[in-house]
């Protein structure tokens, strides 16, 4: 279908809505992940703070995983394995509660580490 003032197609009512529903649970989902940490927070609590159910959710996304990808998506690697490296330094879950100076400090090491990884892997290539 198209307009009679263009011929580009003009969206159905179902694509916006699917496109505005996905927006905002992945805001939703990004505050929760930046005020608590991804393993802190569950799928059930990203769908409450949207205001959507979890099936609305599952249409767009595969999971949390994805959620995470969505919410944060150029920098997700990075930013997963620095909260899992400062929970695990401190043996307990406190990316959540991290300065963002710490919080800082995490992703470089993070980054460090992953450039390391695929050093190594293309030079085992």
């Amino acid at each position: 279908m198209t307009s009679a003032k263009s011929s580009e197609p003009i969206e159905s009512r179902r694509v916006v809505k699917a496109r505005n529903t996905r927006a905002q649970v992945v805001e939703a989902a990004r505050g929760l992940f930046e005020r608590r940490g991804f393993a802190s927070v569950t799928v059930r609590e990203i769908a409450d703070a949207s205001g959507f159910s979890t099936g609305a959710m599952f249409g767009g996304f595969d999971g949390k995983n994805a959620l995470f990808k969505a919410a944060f998506p150029a920098d997700h690697q990075v930013r997963r394995m620095a909260e899992a490296m400062c929970d695990a330094y401190y043996a307990a879950q406190v990316w959540a509660s991290a300065s963002p100076v710490t919080r800082e400090r995490w992703m470089g090491a993070a980054a460090d580490a992953l450039a390391r990884v695929k050093a190594d892997a293309k030079r085992a290539a």
